[in-house]
């Protein structure tokens, strides 16, 4: 491998500086950058030729950044191949220099001296006999920055008109060293760079330097200003400054201020008058600026609207921030360390103030509520604002995706109402489907979402169950709509369905509308429903109030299109808007568990697009848009607002009613997942729990001191009905028999689900699941009550049963009969017999007794022998005497009255 000849070492070799060696291979044409730049081997004969020339005449070169300096030696013995080689080089450039000058062509400009040079030999200008006995000292060549015009050249022989003198002396050191070789000194003609390229970035940075300090002069001037006046209109733009020149405010009377147009319309003409042929300076302006430029024109007034606009929204945005520099935006039981952080404390001063309250703290340990509202109190401007994660505050949403173009968006109508009266038959003539023969008994137990196409536009729909126990469904389907349509039927009064649904959708601020549905019915009596309506704050338009009331037959199909006519009209008068593009956020309305498929849940979405492929968060969850389905299965790209579509793609099931973010990445999906997971570990294990074991459930069951707790697993198809049969078990506590819900979960019951619930001692409910035979042989095994129900109120009943079989049955007393004491009998080995009259009812031989004197009992006991006439009887009725003897107890009085009685258990009422 060669050896690298790097110009610092070449400077030591000629005992120059480096700087000094940087010039000279600059004027030899040789690129080089720094000290360590290498030289290749035909660049260091170039050089070498350079000094041996230099040597042969006697001359020594000197410092060449200021000056070159050229003195007389006496001459050293030359090398001859390097002679020849430099000779033949030289002829070469001269020969193609002259040819050049004869043609008139011109590709290259060079510098004043070689185009002298070559114009005194075109013209055949007699060269010195013998050169001069001493050279003049020339200044360093450097052309000014000069502006080329397209179509001219340069002219070849024309001297340059600064430095004539030393033009013509460079011109007759030419001429002497083509006559003689031995007293020449031979000009290498360097390797030039192109002058536009080099004259065009100074003339830039010349043209900005102008321009800063004419910006420092005005400045300076306007701060020496005592009160600078405002300017008046027409005199605030400065005059053009002198090309020249320097400042153009330094001598001005009064001060000018600083106009941003006029400086950007400045440097705008001194670089549009630069013709720079290269794609990153700026020239004259394409043709695509000028359209851009013409567009503006034309619509101007658009253009300043767009742009009122956008600083209205950015001063919003700072105001918006401004507000937020005091504020402490966290979530719950976040670490000490995340706190120190958002305080910009240091975590040491936050340990020392908890160990000052007697919290032993570390920086990872995660923080309760009360723990950091009294931290932050030390700061008195900052505020705490607790992030509900449930609604998405903890995810940061950008900037265009709040604030981007809103565009209208089809109605989401929630149908809801009592159980049986009609609101799936009503979806499934709108739909063309038969829904309601697939639901188990015929009602609703899932909440369904559908999209219709109307003659007046397109319309979501969310049918929602009617049965009490799905109260939380018909919660979740009023928070996310905008119209609740409340079917009544004509032929029923208003149930307490009805009832609760209305104060749903007043909860929410939703408008309503009445559908009396079944008018067909002989029975039908639609004015006493809207009668009975009035009684719960609704007054329907017939009756002068502001709700609509359609009366329709969803079997027949009787004037659903007025239906139609009315949510179509209501949801004008809403003028629904949403941002159409930007990050995707929905509601989920259900989800479960596929055999196939996996995790798949139901969502509408309420702003943004969702596209297949987009990461995203749904609490607790995170996933990946793998695919999207409508309501028919069928698949799709894209989903826009208020369009409901099933998700696959999820890394577990979400809980009905959680709120789902497209976020930038699935790292970031990730990340907010598994922090929404430490908080809510954090809240189960903070949560207030009583300690229980079996030992002490058996002794609470056999004291009946406190409530009797029923452990239950509820498994079940989808998440919704999980969470209905949950809420409806749970209601049925009370302080007798208290229900727990061990565990509950989306999907099949599997071999874990029976352990737990052997160890638990808990009944497992599943919800429209089929359990294999495995798994009820395992459950026979381990003891487990297993129950699979389709109907809601089914298993309702018969959790009710086991409450109930948990109660101890009460003892109660029941009289038998009364019997008075009227004469003693002494028998031997026997003791007292007492003769008796029974005064009610009767006496029944084992039967307890109490014996009471005077209104005071004193003795209870069994009736040990019963005798009528010296015959042992084994009950005596009322108005026959006996003879009654009572066991352990002698003293028995004339005048007492003995009370039997029998004690029954009866059991206990929920």
């Amino acid at each position: 491998m060669a050896e690298k000849n790097r110009v610092y070492e070449i400077a030591k070799v000629h005992d120059l500086a480096s700087k000094e060696l940087l010039s000279v291979l600059e004027e030899l044409g040789v690129m080089a950058k720094s000290h360590m730049s290498v030289i290749t081997d035909e660049d260091l004969e170039l050089v070498e030729k350079h000094f041996s020339s230099a040597e042969a005449k006697g001359e020594k070169v000197v410092e060449r950044s200021q000056r070159i300096e050229v003195e007389k030696a006496r001459p050293k013995p030359k090398r001859m191949s390097a002679r020849e080689k430099l000779e033949a080089r030289r002829l070469e450039k001269e020969e193609a220099a002259r040819v050049r000058a004869e043609q008139g062509i011109t590709d290259e400009p060079a510098d004043a001296a070689s185009v002298e040079s070559t114009g005194q030999e075109a013209a055949g200008l007699p060269a010195p006999e013998k050169p001069l006995p001493r050279l003049h000292k020339v200044k360093a060549f450097k052309p000014e920055p000069v502006i080329p015009v397209a179509g001219l050249k340069p002219a070849a022989g024309a001297p340059s008109s600064d430095e004539p003198k030393a033009a013509a002396s460079d011109a007759g050191n030419a001429s002497a060293a083509s006559a003689a070789n031995e007293t020449k000194v031979a000009p290498v003609a360097p390797r030039v760079i192109k002058p536009a390229q080099r004259v065009d970035l100074k003339a830039i940075a010349r043209a900005a330097a102008k321009t800063r300090e004419r910006i420092a002069d005005d400045m300076k001037t306007r701060m020496a200003a005592p009160e600078p006046k405002r300017p008046v209109r027409g005199a605030s733009k400065p005059a053009a400054p002198a090309r020249g020149g320097g400042s153009s405010g330094t001598g001005a009377s009064q001060p000018r201020p600083i106009d941003p147009n006029a400086i950007r319309t400045s440097v705008r003409k001194a670089l549009g008058s630069l013709n720079v042929p290269r794609g990153g300076q700026r020239g004259d302006r394409g043709p695509q600026q000028q359209q851009r430029g013409q567009e503006k024109k034309r619509g101007g007034r658009k253009v300043r609207e767009d742009r009122r606009d956008k600083v209205a929204r950015h001063l919003a945005r700072e105001e918006a921030l401004q507000v937020r520099e005091n504020e402490l935006r966290i979530t719950e039981f976040i670490t000490l360390g995340e706190l120190a952080d958002k305080l910009e404390a240091k975590p040491q001063e936050l340990i020392m103030k908890l160990m000052g309250m007697g919290v032993m703290a570390t920086m990872n340990q995660r923080l309760e509520r009360d723990q950091i509202e009294l931290l932050v109190a030390d700061y008195e401007d900052m505020e705490i604002h607790w992030l509900d994660t449930a609604a998405g505050e903890d995810i940061e949403v950008a900037e265009e995706d709040e604030a981007g173009e809103q565009s209208s968006r089809p109605p989401v109508v929630t149908v809801m109402g009592h159980v049986d009266h009609g609101k799936t038959t009503l979806l499934d003539y709108l739909r063309k489907t038969k829904v309601t023969e697939g639901e188990a008994g015929g009602i609703t137990q899932h909440i369904g979402a559908y999209q219709v196409e109307t003659p007046r536009g397109v319309i979501s729909f969310l049918d929602t169950p009617g049965h009490e126990a799905f109260t939380a469904m018909r919660a979740r389907g009023a928070r996310v709509t905008d119209i609740v349509v409340v079917v009544v039927a004509a032929d029923d009064k208003v149930m307490p369905q009805t009832v609760e649904a209305i104060d749903h959708a007043k909860a929410s601020n939703c408008p309503i509308i009445i559908a009396i549905n079944k008018i067909d019915l002989p029975a039908a009596d639609p004015a006493g429903v809207k009668q009975a309506l009035m009684q719960h704050s609704v007054l329907v338009e017939e009756f002068g109030g502001e709700v609509q009331a359609v009366e329709i037959s969803a079997k027949q199909g009787t004037n659903v299109d007025a239906l139609l006519e009315a949510i179509s009209l209501q949801a004008e008068l809403l003028e629904l808007k949403a941002v159409a593009e930007g990050r995707a956020r929905a509601t989920v309305v259900e989800a479960r568990k596929d055999l196939g498929r996996g995790p798949v849940f139901t969502a509408l979405v309420t702003r943004g697009t969702l596209r297949v492929g987009d990461p995203y968060v749904v609490g607790p969850v995170d996933g990946r848009v793998r695919a999207m389905l409508d309501e028919f299965d069928n698949p799709i790209e894209a989903a826009g607002p208020s369009c409901p579509v099933v998700i696959l793609g999820a890394s577990d099931v979400p809980q009905a009613g959680d709120q789902m973010d497209v976020v930038e990445s699935d790292s970031a999906a990730k990340d907010i997942a598994r922090k929404r997971q430490a908080v809510q570990r954090e809240q189960m294990l903070h949560a207030p729990k009583r300690k229980t074991s079996l030992e002490g459930l058996f002794e609470r069951m056999q004291s009946q001191e406190e409530a009797v707790e029923l452990n239950l697993l509820v498994k079940g198809d989808v998440s919704g009905s999980v969470e209905a049969v949950c809420d409806a078990m749970m209601s049925l506590s009370n302080e007798k028999v208290s229900v727990v819900v061990i565990h509950r979960g989306v999907g099949g019951i599997n071999d874990n689900d029976i352990m737990l619930a052997a160890a638990s001692d808990a009944i497992i409910i599943g919800f429209h699941l089929r359990p294999d035979p495995a798994t009820r042989q395992l459950a026979l095994a381990q003891h487990v009550d297993l129950k699979i129900y389709d109907i809601i109120y089914e298993a309702v009943d018969d959790v009710k049963a086991a409450m109930k079989g948990l109660l101890a049955p009460l003892e109660k007393e029941v009289a038998m009969g009364s019997v008075e004491v009227r004469e003693l009998f002494r028998v031997p080995k026997i003791g007292v017999i007492a003769g008796c009259y029974v005064v009610d009812g009767e006496v029944k031989r084992n039967a307890k007794v109490r014996v009471i004197r005077e209104q005071v009992p004193v003795y209870d006991g069994i009736v040990s022998s019963l005798r009528r006439f010296k015959e042992d009887a084994s009950a005596v009725k009322q108005g026959f005497e006996c003879g009654v003897g009572i066991e352990g107890f002698g003293d028995i009085k004339v005048g007492d009255i003995l009370e039997t009685y029998e004690i029954q258990k009866v059991e206990q009422e929920l």
